[in-house]
């Protein structure tokens, strides 16, 4: 893998949370909303960073669509962690939290098939957890799915080709 790569993961990153946040808004619904409207940016994330490992790598179909429910659950953990923990004192730590396990999640999952170093790992989830309190206008959604898809890249690209077996 190159480096344009991680730049693309960047770029579809983005494009995936501008889906999400054109397809259900800033925030994907409340804690009672239909099923699909709350857990759409998972599936949306899922379907976008796994299709590209997929063409990348071109191994392992059954897994990359098993990713899809996987990017799933990390959204229903970090979306039911955001409202346990959230109240007017701790909204930040709330948000952090969330994003820090959501994006431990997605790259431990990935971390099932390739082997991406636990440091990278941690990063990705540092990362998605300081992606949680960012708060543009546009919702979290395209800020969160951009970082953390560029370190899921980042973490690809460091790890040895021959690990992967190409």
């Amino acid at each position: 893998m190159s480096k344009k790569n991680i730049i693309l993961f960047s770029f579809l990153g983005l494009i995936s949370g501008l889906l999400s946040w054109f397809a259900f808004g800033s925030s994907g619904g409340s804690e009672n909303s239909n099923f699909f409207l709350v857990y759409g940016p998972g599936w949306i994330f899922g379907l976008v960073i796994s299709s590209h490992i997929y063409f990348l790598y071109r191994k392992y179909l059954y897994f990359h669509i098993t990713y899809i429910f996987i990017s799933i659950g990390a959204y229903y953990v970090a979306l039911k962690l955001f409202f346990l923990l959230n109240n007017e004192n701790s909204s930040t730590a709330a948000l952090f939290t969330a994003g820090l396990v959501g994006g431990l999640i997605l790259a431990g999952g990935l971390r099932l098939k390739y082997p991406i170093k636990i440091e990278h790992l941690l990063l990705v989830a540092i990362l998605g957890g300081l992606a949680g309190i960012i708060k543009p206008d546009l919702g979290i959604f395209p800020i969160w799915q951009t970082i953390v898809s560029t370190a899921i890249g980042f973490s690809l690209y460091k790890t040895s080709t021959t690990r992967i077996g190409i």
